[in-house]
């Protein structure tokens, strides 16, 4: 009765959330929606109904509330289309092994290098100068997931994001000079996640909604987070087939995402992984226009009593070229 009544709050809430009648692209603070996790853009992004380590906090933050490990620590880059560059970090604690849930905090910082600056004058140019600016971008956050039963799990994460688009004349004087102002502003930003084990083997049903925050304002312009809602499945086939877990298994994840400023995707990706060691993992978002098949690789040692992976994701963006992600992750 209390996960069908959470169910009936969460739809009310998304249908208020999502209702306008046309998707313009106008969102700020897009780099919170830009997936940064390696083992996760390698298949697709798909991830909401798997089970997670601190870096759920930026997939479906009720993922981590079955952490095995008493800290866990991930830290990682993606180097964007444009070079771009972002990096985040995450950590989650589960003390008395997750008796009274799992904190976990978050960063997310992006390099977006400089650019020069120029603005429109009457002189034989057409332009002046205006000195070079860079950009800052970043948020941070915290989050909390706690196992209600053996099966519903719940989670949340506040974050406080801040983006400074840098100084730009305001004015100019009769003497030539200009005057500059400092362009920025800052949210705070809510998700919420759920994950429900439902019994099948390791059939798994995810639901998480993320950035959902009040409207932000540069100078006279309007704009709303990059609010998406994701409903997923995810499942370890091994299960249900006669295959040494132990030795192989292959997780399938499906993703439907319903985000706020663009049309409606399906995520789809595939591990395998053989002794628990190695992973090879593949995924694709569709519809798509430039985004295409996505790949990487993983590998988990443990030394002394402590779990280290290292992970690596390839996406292929069409005329944008190609990225990479390098995520690290150590488990104690």
């Amino acid at each position: 009765m209390k996960f069908k009544l959470i169910i009936f709050l969460v739809a009310a809430l998304l249908y208020n959330s999502f209702a306008q009648k046309q998707k313009l692209a106008q969102t700020g603070f897009k780099f919170l929606s830009i997936p940064l996790e390696a083992r996760i853009s390698a298949m697709g992004g798909s991830s909401v109904a798997m089970e997670g380590n601190s870096t759920s906090l930026f997939y479906n933050p009720a993922s981590m509330a079955n952490l095995t490990s008493f800290a866990n620590v991930s830290f990682g880059q993606y180097d964007a289309i444009v070079d771009f560059k972002y990096q985040y970090f995450s950590v989650a604690f589960a003390p008395e092994k997750g008796q009274y849930g799992v904190v976990g905090l978050s960063f997310i910082g992006a390099d977006y290098g400089s650019f020069k600056g120029t603005s429109r004058a009457d002189n034989s140019q057409g332009y002046i100068d205006t000195g070079e600016f860079s950009p800052d971008t970043y948020a941070f956050g915290i989050g909390y997931a706690k196992a209600l039963t053996d099966k519903f799990s719940v989670g949340g994460h506040i974050k406080y994001a801040y983006q400074n688009l840098s100084g730009g004349p305001s004015q100019f004087n009769s003497d030539g000079s200009f005057d500059v102002k400092e362009y920025d502003n800052s949210v705070i930003a809510y998700d919420f996640g759920l994950l429900y084990k439902t019994g099948f083997k390791s059939l798994n049903l995810g639901m998480y909604l993320r950035n959902f925050s009040r409207t932000i304002k540069f100078i006279a312009e309007k704009s709303e987070l990059p609010l998406i809602l994701e409903i997923g499945v995810s499942a370890n086939l091994s299960d249900y087939f006669d295959i040494d877990v132990e030795k192989h298994s292959l997780l399938i994840a499906i993703d439907a995402t319903h985000p706020r400023d663009n049309f409606e995707t399906i995520n789809l990706g595939f591990e395998y992984g053989f002794l628990k060691t190695f992973f090879i993992r593949a995924g694709i978002v569709t519809p798509s226009d430039e985004e295409g098949l996505s790949f990487g690789a993983g590998f988990v040692q443990s030394i002394y009593g402590i779990d280290m992976s290292i992970d690596y994701a390839f996406s292929n963006f069409g005329v944008f070229g190609d990225v990479q992600r390098f995520g690290f992750n150590i488990a104690y």
